[in-house]
């Protein structure tokens, strides 16, 4: 009896966990659009009911210059948030785990990266986000923050 309650109480935890990450992707699309923080942009598609799809550039002079591609996956009952910058680590995805979640707060964590080890979206409101990027690089602890604005 107590081993029939303790695999029953197993399954539900399991079952409690894959939805609670499965509702942190369903959260994330918000991000869907355009987004500014003056000269720097990230634009989001919701690809399917897992995945989130992006890019980040910036315009100077003009002047388009694409930065990176991301993405933002369920996988395996995990969330990750992937970028891909084409003159750093080879051009190979960088992966950051879905560390932590609430309804507006996530952060995505690698602690093998150089820099950022952490990625923080804070969403204020429809139309208004937070990120924050942090970590130790040559030994010193920064970051870089930017609020980004929707604009479509």
């Amino acid at each position: 009896m107590k081993k029939t309650i303790l695999i029953l109480s197993g399954i539900i935890v399991l079952a409690f966990c894959s939805c609670s990450m499965k509702k942190a992707v369903d959260r994330l699309y918000w991000l869907k659009g355009t987004w500014s923080s003056g000269s720097d942009y990230e634009v989001w598609e919701k690809e399917n009911s897992r995945e989130l799809s992006g890019c980040a550039y910036y315009i100077r002079n003009d002047d388009t210059t694409y930065t990176e591609t991301l993405k933002i996956v369920e996988r395996n009952d995990s969330v990750f948030y992937i970028a891909t910058v084409p003159d750093q680590n080879n051009g190979k995805p960088i992966e950051f785990y879905l560390r932590y979640t609430s309804n507006k707060k996530f952060v995505f964590y690698n602690p093998n990266h150089d820099f950022p080890q952490t990625i923080i979206y804070r969403k204020v409101d429809e139309d208004t986000f937070f990120i924050k990027i942090t970590g130790i690089e040559n030994g010193i602890k920064r970051f870089v923050s930017y609020t980004m604005r929707r604009v479509d």
